[in-house]
């Protein structure tokens, strides 16, 4: 390390670090807190306030006095950069007991403390690594201000290169402790190289590998999930298969929430929303073609062969397709697209006589299928009196209705008749949050066909009869790609479903 090369290297690596931290953060925390607004804002902040942490300190530290200070600086920079890789590498011993304790102040506060605790050390080591470079360059070569702003420059290649290696590549293929060593290791090579380069002598670097080496052994070993039958990290979340014998089922799990339960058996759907997409059928018993937007595993498609319709599929995430074929016995019965649903719905394309969404990731419901222009785009490839379902997760009564009220007024701004069914049969909508199943045509929404007829749906239809909630045009938000909060409008909803979930799902947490 006494060429300029080497301080330039530290600083773009130091600065991937940075950024691949900040992404794997969320892959550490998401399973018990989710990938929401809140998660993103707690590791953004959390990110930020250690920048700023180490940068001020890196600073104070860079000008304290040394006899040498070439060599202290050098010093200086193999400490931090040590520091934070024996941290991260251990992260993985201590992510466990750390989120375990950090949800007892809920999902918010919870986020927060959480990925503090984790990363806001390696973090602020990071952040120190900039000022004490461009201290070690302005003493190598005069100019304070280029040695900065090259420093600077630097790190912040390096920066957009660890996003964009570790969104786009890393985490999709490549386990969180296995990419937390690795960085770890990584970090602790080039502050032997520092240590090197300053002549520490053999003292010092045998530190630094003890230290190492006691963090590696904590490490603990992947802990098995009961009934685990699968475990997947795409682009977009946690997919895991669990079969849980104490409830009877298999679940598709996303970022920790249950999207997909089923009979562990019969591999038949057990949700009641799905009975009330098989309830819209006998609006429209002449119906032949639908369109399912979020596959989750699968379970509509062949539930509406029964009636002789075929299914195409739209959805983004390969990792949940894969998981309904294999472990929930999903068959197309029409074409299957791997896109954003969004993207499909707006060229042309066939007609529909339903269009189905059922669109989540973990918590999130992708805002830009709930807009106006959306529905528009919808309206466009349903059949003239084709029916647009929806399943939505939030209150559909009282004031934390926000939701329900907006999109009620934005599908009424594309669709003359909407209709609004709370489809749990167990659960109070005046009460609680419920999964929401909206219908919205061009044409009436009465039934063309008895659903007692059929003894599946009959009963189920008998169960809800007075969860058909009636309101006005909704005096919500007009939804629109401009604006469309969708993800804060249905916050109290997922956060309710996550307090209730902190404790079970400590046990998805594997590394």
């Amino acid at each position: 390390m006494t060429r300029a090369w080497g301080e330039y290297a530290t600083a773009f690596w130091s600065g991937a670090a940075v950024l691949v931290l900040e992404l794997l953060g969320t892959r550490l925390v998401a399973p018990l807190y989710g990938a929401t607004i809140y998660v993103w804002s707690a590791l953004i902040t959390v990110t930020l306030a250690a920048l700023a942490a180490g940068y001020a300190g890196g600073g104070a530290w860079a000008d304290r006095p040394a006899a040498n200070l070439e060599r202290a600086l050098r010093l200086r920079v193999a400490a931090a950069v040590g520091v934070s890789a024996v941290w991260i590498l251990l992260v993985p011993a201590a992510r466990s007991p750390v989120l375990a304790l950090s949800s007892r102040w809920g999902v918010r506060a919870g986020a927060l403390a959480g990925a503090s605790a984790l990363l806001a050390v390696p973090l602020a080591c990071l952040g120190a690594v900039g000022p004490l470079l461009a201290k070690l360059r302005a003493a190598e070569r005069p100019g304070m201000g280029r040695a900065m702003g090259s420093v600077s420059a630097v790190s912040t290649v390096g920066s957009v290169a660890g996003a964009l290696a570790a969104g786009f590549w890393l985490i999709p293929r490549g386990g969180i402790g296995v990419l937390l060593g690795g960085l770890a290791l990584s970090l602790a090579a080039l502050a032997l190289a520092w240590l090197v380069s300053a002549k520490a002598g053999p003292r010092a670097a045998a530190a630094l590998i003890a230290a190492l080496a006691a963090a590696g052994l904590a490490r603990p070993r992947p802990r098995p999930i009961p009934g685990l039958r699968a475990a997947e990290t795409s682009l977009y979340g946690d997919v895991l298969v669990v079969d849980r014998e104490d409830w009877g089922k298999r679940v598709l799990y996303i970022d920790g929430i249950a999207n997909t339960v089923v009979d562990l058996h019969t591999l038949q759907s057990t949700s009641d929303y799905i009975r009330s997409f098989e309830l819209a059928r006998f609006l429209r018993p002449r119906a032949a073609k639908a369109l399912l937007v979020g596959l989750g595993g699968g379970a509509l498609p062949g539930r509406l062969a029964r009636f002789g319709v075929s299914t195409d599929v739209v959805d983004i995430d390969p990792a949940v397709e894969r998981a309904a074929r294999r472990w929930f016995g999903f068959r197309p019965t029409g074409e299957l697209h791997i896109e954003d649903g969004r993207r499909f719905l707006s060229r042309p394309g066939p007609a529909y006589d339903f269009i189905y969404f059922d669109a989540f990731n973990g918590d999130q419901q992708p805002f830009h299928l709930f807009t106006r222009e959306s529905f528009e785009e919808t309206a466009r490839r349903l059949s003239p009196d084709g029916v647009l379902v929806i399943n939505l997760i939030g209150y559909a009564m009282g004031p934390r209705a926000e939701l329900k009220r907006s999109v009620t007024k934005t599908l009424r701004s594309v669709f003359p008749n909407v209709r609004l069914l709370a489809a749990n049969t167990d659960l109070n909508p005046a009460q609680s949050y419920v999964n929401m199943t909206f219908l919205a045509s061009r044409g009436p929404l009465d039934f063309q066909a008895d659903p007692e007829k059929d003894p599946e749906i009959g009963r189920y239809a008998s169960r809800v009869r007075a969860n058909w909630i009636e309101e006005g045009a909704g005096d919500g938000e007009l939804l629109t790609d401009d604006r469309a909060p969708v993800e804060a409008l249905g916050a109290d909803a997922f956060v309710a479903i996550r307090q209730r979930d902190l404790g079970s799902n400590l046990e998805l947490l594997t590394l």
